[in-house]
């Protein structure tokens, strides 16, 4: 062999002098997926996550919340405090749940067709599935 390393070839590596060794996790951190990646496993989440369909009332479910909507709406200016069971729409994907709140009702906007709530809620009376409280039990 005639090459210009050939004194130094058959030394044994003991190492640097001035630096530690580096740990195995910290050179494995060496190969750690680089930003192009960052994300994907909240994509893969996101997608796993279940949803729930929207099951369209029944005729005489209506009619039960149209009654309900109409008292609700004679009786507004007490605020009652109802619960409400509605389908809540997600915002990432199609789908959504089924949620359930007893608050205090703010108002009806019969333009846009939603209760609101003292809390801030937002309800379209098309999600609504159920309303009940003591403002309904002369109606029963």
């Amino acid at each position: 062999m005639n090459t210009k390393y050939e004194d130094i070839i058959k030394f044994q590596y003991s190492g640097s002098q001035r630096h530690d060794k580096m740990s195995i996790e910290a050179r494995a951190a060496q190969f750690a997926p680089f930003a192009a990646l960052t994300g994907h496993s909240a994509a893969i989440s996101e997608v796993a996550r279940h949803t729930d369909s929207m099951v369209e009332r029944s005729e005489s479910r209506s009619e039960v919340l149209d009654r309900r909507y109409a008292v609700l709406k004679e009786r507004i200016k007490d605020h009652p405090e109802i619960n409400i069971a509605y389908f809540l729409p997600d915002e990432k994907k199609a789908g959504g749940s089924y949620v359930h709140i007893k608050d205090r009702v703010k108002g009806v906007d019969e333009y846009k067709a939603v209760i609101s709530t003292y809390s801030g809620k937002e309800i379209p009376f098309i999600c609504i599935m159920d309303m009940w409280g003591d403002i309904f039990k002369d109606m029963e």
